[in-house]
């Protein structure tokens, strides 16, 4: 499939979703608090308000342990297919695939299978690329949305009577703009409407619990094997951990890094995180991810504004993870020395 239709008006989203009685809402690996409340929200007014008969929920690998203890915290239970080997059975006809914040077909792990089955396929996804968006029949990527949550809070304004949902939803735009730093004119307007349904105040307690001991040990790793350089006016750090690639590559950056770099071998793959500070404007990120992509291959990479995945096709082992740095360091001395 060549091209996808852009959807851009909340009526024509309901007027497609009305065509069908069935759906799988399918989601990227680990799934955070963007993913699992967009696909919760999707089951709610799927099953509740237009009257599906079968909606299934598929997680590669399983939801994060933020995202579970959260859900839980409010009450709601995110059950989930994890895996292949689940004995489950898939409705045949009249049924629509729906893709919920995955920034790319490397995210989705075995369940890249569900693409080829017979379905009509709506992206639903802030990220700014996407190798998905020519395999599906339909998009909704608003240029303005930092989250998914938000997407589906303005979609389904109507709909979501739900508390808990709507403070999920509110904590998932709250995590994916690191409370509002990355913002537009409608991620603000997403949350006025839920915080309508689910207080604030109320919500940040919540969310304001210690990390758990594995995700701190992984933080201090990855500063204590950080390669740390400086380019002109910018601070460029790179490192490497086993797990919590993201929330490292975040936290560098809170603590000054212009550039952060995390890279994390997996079973078959190698992720290579990338987040930028303020200071990266759009036109030094576009040339930086043309950049890891000219020079890295991934098989996948996807993300939007100063954050960036990029999967690689096979697993670095640890001899290979400091000169890799290494290079991916000096590589990008030399683009920001340029900037």
């Amino acid at each position: 499939m060549s091209f996808s239709r852009r959807i851009k008006s909340p009526s024509h989203i309901r007027e497609l979703l009305s065509g069908f009685k069935n759906a799988v809402l399918l989601t990227h690996r680990y799934a955070d608090v963007d993913a699992l409340a967009s696909a919760l929200a999707f089951r709610y007014v799927l099953s509740n308000k237009y009257g599906y008969e079968h909606v299934s929920f598929f997680c590669p690998e399983g939801v994060s342990a933020q995202a579970l203890n959260l859900a839980r915290r409010l009450g709601l239970e995110p059950s989930c297919m994890d895996n292949l080997k689940t004995d489950f059975s898939l409705p045949t006809s009249n049924t629509i695939l729906i893709i919920l914040d995955v920034g790319g077909l490397g995210q989705l792990g075995v369940f890249k299978d569900l693409l080829n089955k017979e379905y009509k396929k709506l992206l639903v996804d802030h990220h700014r690329k996407s190798d998905l968006i020519r395999l599906v029949d339909y998009v909704v990527m608003p240029r303005q949305a930092y989250s998914t949550s938000e997407i589906v809070a303005i979609m389904f304004k109507d709909m979501l009577d739900n508390k808990e949902l709507a403070g999920l939803l509110f904590a998932g735009i709250i995590n994916d703009t690191s409370r509002f730093r990355r913002a537009s004119p409608m991620t603000f307007k997403a949350s006025y409407s839920l915080a309508r349904l689910f207080g604030y105040g109320k919500l940040l307690a919540m969310l304001t619990v210690e990390e758990e001991l594995s995700k701190r040990l992984a933080k201090l790793k990855a500063a204590q094997r950080a390669i740390v350089a400086k380019s002109g006016d910018y601070l460029i750090v790179v490192t490497h951990v086993g797990s919590f690639e993201s929330d490292v590559a975040t936290s560098l950056v809170s603590l000054g890094a212009d550039l952060a770099v995390v890279v994390s071998p997996k079973d078959n793959e190698t992720r290579v995180v990338v987040r930028g500070s303020g200071k990266i404007n759009n036109d030094m990120w576009g040339r930086i991810t043309e950049l890891f992509v000219r020079n890295l291959e991934p098989t996948s990479h996807g993300g939007h504004f100063r954050a960036w995945v990029f999967v690689l096709g096979r697993s670095l082992s640890k001899k290979e993870l400091p000169s890799f740095c290494k290079k991916l360091s000096d590589f990008l001395g030399s683009v920001l020395s340029n900037a």
